[in-house]
């Protein structure tokens, strides 16, 4: 169902500059420069609101309603990029500790599984499912290119079990989508 629901979610995009993560990787910079824009955009929209309410609708909008919006109320500006700031940094930060522990649990995981001397098959395929999940979970969050990630990232596509499972489940667009991305974050992915 697209249609209402498409434009609102371009629309909320637009607001929160969501659009960024499809050419950055979520991180400090990018959360920054997400809640300038957002508080920005969230200003524009009450200052314009709020002129609608004191002066109803007129066919004349002034130019210049933005700029006295922000003179005559610039702690609202503040206030606003404190709030959003606080909530983007918040999640990303939450979206890194998570996967940072599935990382983690995966490698410990990993470790114990070598320690045997004949690993189980049983083992083996539940850690490549388990693999396949941190891959698209980086893509998700969207850390897959963070220098954190990428690297593993990189090392489980690598994998051809971990690959396949991972194109059977989210398509070969998306494992194209992921070369590209691991490639401008400086890992090849040879196969």
């Amino acid at each position: 169902m697209k249609g209402p629901w498409a434009l609102w979610t371009g629309f909320v995009s637009f607001l929160s500059a969501e659009c960024v993560l499809e050419w950055r990787a979520n991180s400090g910079s990018v959360v920054l420069f997400r809640a300038l824009w957002s508080a920005f955009m969230l200003m524009v929209v009450a200052i314009i609101l709020n002129s609608i309410l004191d002066n109803g609708i007129t066919c004349n909008p002034e130019p210049s309603l933005i700029w006295k919006g922000f003179q005559t109320h610039p702690t609202w500006y503040a206030i606003v990029f404190a709030a959003v700031y606080t909530a983007l940094y918040t999640r990303f930060a939450n979206q890194w500790q998570y996967l940072a522990k599935l990382y983690n649990d995966l490698k410990v995981a990993e470790i114990n599984s070598a320690k045997e001397t004949v690993p189980s098959q049983a083992v083996n395929d539940i850690l490549v499912k388990w693999q396949a999940a941190f891959v698209a979970d980086a893509c998700v969050m969207p850390l897959l290119s963070q220098d954190s990630f990428a690297s593993a990232v990189g090392g489980y596509l690598y994998r051809p079990a971990v690959r396949t499972l991972f194109i059977a489940l989210n398509g070969q667009s998306s494992f194209d989508d992921i070369r590209r991305k691991l490639a401008d974050a400086g890992v090849t992915l040879t196969l």
